[in-house]
């Protein structure tokens, strides 16, 4: 008989956190950015109606379809939660922006880590890459993957050591054109973009050079010594 009570006593608790305590309203919380109209409006219709104590909210699907809709400039991420019994949640999120911007012809992209292809929004001031290659490295709304790692690791390495640019024309692999306020730059990629980008930025911190920048036009880094061009 208490073996019984004990069933009962247990499935009735079970009952009660799978369909009493369930979701109801979520609150989303993204610190040091600003979330995008539609997002917390997603994220309710998604969650709403499911347990509070029996749903896995960092794995679910929402944040897949987040991260591959193209009416979102950034990439939404699950960080915390904070639960309510009264069925209300504050869901702590994490945005990054895009990487970078890919214009290939007339098309305008952005990019994050993954190579999956998102419609470009001019608002967002990124490293602008225009690609004179071919355009056959799309396929089905995906960059193809040796490039889009070429790409991010130079739009990071720019990033890292905070060197801005107007734009960034590649031209191909041997001859990399990136425009800055003071001169022209051109690389390869025959070196990692860390090591360029960052004896680019030792270059332009020289007091020395600082004077004869602006009388010349190009500064070629391909070279075992960079070598400056009118």
């Amino acid at each position: 008989m208490k073996i019984l009570r004990f069933v009962i006593f247990f499935v009735i608790l079970f009952l009660l956190f799978r369909f009493i305590f369930v979701l109801k309203t979520v609150d989303c919380v993204l610190e040091d950015n600003s979330l995008e109209s539609g997002v917390c409006e997603r994220l309710n219709q998604f969650f709403k109606g499911k347990s509070l104590f029996f749903t896995d909210f960092e794995n679910e699907a929402i944040w897949d379809e987040l991260m591959t809709d193209q009416q979102y400039g950034q990439a939404y991420q699950y960080q915390k939660i904070n639960k309510h019994i009264s069925g209300e949640v504050d869901l702590f999120l994490l945005a990054k922006l895009p990487d970078y911007r890919l214009v290939i012809g007339q098309e305008r992209y952005l990019l994050n880590h993954g190579n999956k292809l998102k419609n470009d929004q001019d608002r967002l001031s990124l490293p602008s890459i225009e690609f004179l290659g071919d355009s056959s490295l799309i396929e089905h709304g995906y960059l193809e993957e040796n490039y889009h790692q070429k790409f991010l690791s130079l739009s990071q390495a720019l990033k890292k050591y905070e060197i801005e640019t107007n734009k960034i024309v590649w031209q191909s692999n041997q001859e990399i054109h990136i425009f800055l306020k003071e001169i022209e730059v051109i690389m390869d990629d025959a070196k990692e973009f860390d090591y360029q980008v960052e004896r680019l930025s030792l270059v332009l911190k020289e007091e020395e050079l600082k004077d004869i920048l602006p009388s010349k036009k190009i500064l070629d880094m391909r070279f075992n010594l960079p070598v400056l061009k009118e």
